[in-house]
């Protein structure tokens, strides 16, 4: 009888080896992917997009060990399932080409050789268009565009150079000059795709088969379904896509479409679609005998119907239909969930487009959560300098913004800037959106001269693109940000310096008990409960959270958790404060950070925990009316009524204590009981409770196993 560990599901053993690889323990994650290797192999055969998803990973344990042969040898064979089933330019062939060029620089650099340095191929050599397609997809353009140039000038120079290849060449050094902005030359090289794909649609109909887009766009219907390559599919997507980047967006709108049209036909059988060496439109009476040529399987489509999703969701957004390119962006992701891993780059990248759209809805808090992931995902992915990357924290920076946090939301936005102006060039038309999202922090920060300094900057950058007709929605969103900053600036003038911002406050809402909490989340798995509580009894409007104060050494690194816990959990704007060290040591490790990187700490601000807990309580009208719960240490609470005790009396209706307690019949009080909570400062909680009784304000203490039991 097999064991249970054996009988377990792939995706579960994969989430455990992710898990395992996150927390540090390699050979716990290796020992998982390897079992998930196994069983993936056994059901679905070696070639599947899950073991590729595996062997990607266990690469990445074994580079992580210093195994790099090892290693390198995982990558190949992901990277070559990846580039059959999904195509040399997919996100997850450039996932797997990156680790293997980082791996590589790696090896060179410990062996002295230095940084690695693409040699031009000999005569007769054609360098591997693959290599070229997906240093595009990682953001390495210099070197991408030397690859391709090289592809290009070799078919078009080689007259034994098949069609396929002239059409992969073109296509390929086509999206890098869209990657580069230079949208007239890639528009050129496009249409000279476009020739070869009905140069090879000619000789299709040459042999009697009839035209695939004519046949879909009529209500007759063959007993047998139309044929068309995957390639050609591109083709049309490419044009799209840098008809949607140039400005024409109707156009881009429609090519877009009818991409989806083809490959919906394909899902419901009408029409099949071919991969191979071949390009042609076929009907099912002409078959390719060529060993690569094969129907594209039905996962596949899938996978090519949510990049379609994708882009016309982005044409949608262009043309300000915000609810047309959030269904298209939702379907793109209920896609990708059904078929790839959460930590998945395209799932990040349906995420990312998703919280984008819902910021121009003004649905930020619903955008957060999302957002935050696709960062995380896109960081570990592709590293902090990745326009991918870049374009992440511009969609988090407008998260922040929405809900009025405009400090997080600058550094947030800088941040992305700095990496742009390092990858793209000085007017490329990528920036538009990050220089006008800078503006309008400025501008909400009240420094209306600077805000007008960035939209002047976005309006020279596009007249550099654009020409009249193209892309004018957003020249009239730019024109009408510089009228308002200007207006602004000459009616109230405005600050030349950008000084240091004002913390998050606590914004008045109707519904529920107002409650603070103090929290030593980082830990124990009670205060993470406490605050998936605390989310769903908000939403019921049974409880108002107005601040969470953080404490217990390391308190910052407990107060960035609590920050993004709460972000995840959809209450955004409830302020996060630093608390003293409640009798901690600054030495113990929380396991559960690993995922913020350092360079994100500097996007969260926090006020001091006391200042904070004052602040709430003047601008609370009610008196007796805030519940103060204490889920750790009670040395801020001590220290915020010994400096603040009328406020304090006046305000806190109740205060509710997680730990141990006891009546002293010595004293005639309660006093509190040796317990974690109680003994990091034992003085700060007898304090507390001989003052609350004094003072006639009621305790409430429980348990931590309370929360287990809820």
């Amino acid at each position: 009888m097999p064991s249970l560990f054996s009988q377990r599901r792939v995706p579960d053993l994969v989430k455990n080896g992710q898990n395992a690889l996150i927390n540090g323990n390699n050979d716990d994650a290796l020992n998982y992917f390897k079992k998930a290797l196994k069983r993936e192999r056994h059901l679905n055969g070696d070639g599947s997009i899950l073991a590729a998803r595996i062997l990607h990973n266990i690469g990445l344990v074994l580079a992580s060990n210093g195994e790099s042969l090892a290693a390198m040898n995982s990558f190949e064979e992901a990277l070559h399932i990846r580039q059959d089933k999904l195509g040399p330019g997919s996100e997850e062939s450039a996932e797997t080409t990156a680790q293997m060029i980082k791996l590589l620089d790696e090896i060179r650099i410990q062996s002295g050789i230095g940084e690695r340095k693409f040699v031009k191929g000999n005569n007769g050599t054609l360098v591997d268009i693959d290599v070229g397609t997906n240093l595009l997809e990682w953001g390495e353009y210099d070197e991408a565009e030397r690859v391709l140039s090289e592809c290009l000038d070799f078919v078009t120079s080689n007259k034994e150079a098949t069609d396929d290849e002239i059409l992969k060449a073109q296509s390929a050094m086509a999206a890098l000059f869209r990657a580069q902005g230079k949208y007239k030359e890639a528009k050129q090289l496009y249409l000279e795709a476009m020739k070869v794909a009905r140069k090879i649609e000619s000789r299709a109909l040459s042999n009697g088969i009839p035209p695939v887009f004519k046949e879909l766009n009529t209500s007759t219907s063959s007993d047998k379904p139309l044929e068309i390559d995957i390639s050609i599919i591109n083709s049309i997507a490419g044009y799209a896509e840098i008809l949607r980047k140039g400005g024409e967006l109707w156009q881009a709108k429609d090519l877009h479409k009818k991409v989806r049209k083809i490959l919906l036909s394909a899902k419901s059988k009408r029409l099949n679609i071919r991969c191979g060496n071949t390009i042609g439109i076929y009907s099912t009476d002409y078959v390719n005998e060529s060993k690569s040529d094969r129907v594209v399987e039905e996962s596949e489509i899938d996978l090519h119907l949510a990049i379609s999703h994708t882009q016309l969701g982005c044409t949608f957004f262009a043309l300000k239909k915000y609810n047309d390119a959030f269904l298209e962006h939702q379907a793109a992701l209920d896609i990708r969930l059904h078929s790839l891993e959460f930590t998945d780059a395209p799932i990040s990248e349906s995420f990312n487009y998703c919280a984008e759209t819902l910021c121009s809805m003004e649905n930020n808090s619903d955008a957060l959560p999302l957002s935050l992931h696709a960062v995380h995902v896109r960081k570990l992915e592709f590293g902090i300098r990745h326009p991918a990357f870049a374009h992440a924290l511009s969609v988090l920076s407008k998260c922040y913004q929405g809900i009025h946090r405009s400090s997080e939301a600058f550094e947030c936005i800088q941040w992305c800037l700095d990496i742009c102006e390092a990858i793209f060039s000085a007017n490329h038309a990528n920036l538009i959106p990050n220089v006008l999202a800078k503006g309008d922090i400025l501008h909400s920060l009240g420094y209306f001269e600077k805000a007008a300094e960035c939209y002047r900057k976005a309006k020279d950058i596009h007249t550099t693109n654009f020409i009249t007709g193209q892309n004018d929605l957003q020249l009239e969103e730019i024109q009408k940000k510089l009228t308002h900053a200007t207006m602004a600036t000459s009616n109230k003038g405005g600050s030349s310096t950008l000084n240091e911002q004002p913390y998050q406050r606590w914004k008045k809402k109707d519904g529920g008990d107002p409650v603070i909490i103090i929290t030593d989340i980082g830990r124990d798995i009670d205060d993470a409960i406490a605050f998936m509580e605390l989310a769903s009894l908000e939403r019921m409007c049974i409880l108002n959270p107005l601040g969470v104060i953080a404490t217990v050494a390391p308190e910052l690194e407990r107060a960035y958790l609590a920050r993004v816990t709460l972000d995840s959990l959809g209450l955004s704007d409830v302020p996060v404060g630093v608390g003293s060290d409640g009798g901690g040591s600054a030495e113990v490790k929380l396991n559960s950070l690993s995922f913020l990187y350092d360079g994100e700490k500097k996007l969260l601000r926090f006020e001091p925990g006391i200042d904070l807990m004052k602040h709430i309580l003047m601008e609370v009208e009610d008196p007796k009316s805030v519940k103060l719960v204490c889920l750790s240490s009670l040395k801020d609470v001590s220290n915020f009524m010994k400096q603040e005790s009328d406020l304090f009396c006046s305000k806190i209706r109740e205060v509710l204590i997680m730990g141990s307690a006891e009546y002293s019949e010595e004293k005639q009080r309660i006093m509190p009981f040796s317990g974690y909570n109680t003994n990091l400062d034992w003085e700060s909680a007898n304090f507390v409770y001989r003052e609350c009784q004094e003072r006639s304000i009621p305790t409430s203490t429980v348990t931590r196993h309370a929360a287990h039991g809820c």
